[in-house]
């Protein structure tokens, strides 16, 4: 929503503020999976490549069990953008697992194109 809200200025403005709300929603529910995959994005648009990191790990490791999160953002879209996030920064390796992990989910919708990249990997 963030990206579209015109009022709150420009693109650096509206990532600042996008993620000063993400972290007083995780200091509410630190075990929100949703709110640190969100907070993910954000640091990945923004070039915050550790946090990022450290958000889409978080948001995998809260959101393992709950059947809500993985329904609303989807469990694939986590891992996929966490190995989006390895390949950029030359981390072959990382990115694999992870694409192979967002196969492993029925939701993937990406199969084919995720197991092409695998092997260009």
């Amino acid at each position: 929503m963030h990206h579209t809200v015109e009022q709150l200025g420009d693109k650096c403005t509206k990532d600042s503020y996008a993620i000063q709300c993400l972290q007083k929603s995780l200091e509410a529910d630190p075990n929100s999976g949703q709110s640190w995959y969100f907070l993910g994005r954000c640091y990945s648009s923004i070039g915050k490549v550790q946090d990022a990191f450290i958000s889409y790990r978080q948001s995998i490791d809260k959101s393992e069990a709950s059947a809500d999160t993985w329904c609303s953002i989807g469990h694939a879209a986590a891992w996929m953008d966490l190995g989006t996030l390895y390949e950029s920064c030359g981390q072959a390796h990382d990115a694999i697992k992870c694409y192979i992990n967002a196969t492993r989910s029925k939701a993937c919708l990406s199969t084919p194109a995720l197991t092409q990249r695998i092997k260009l990997l």
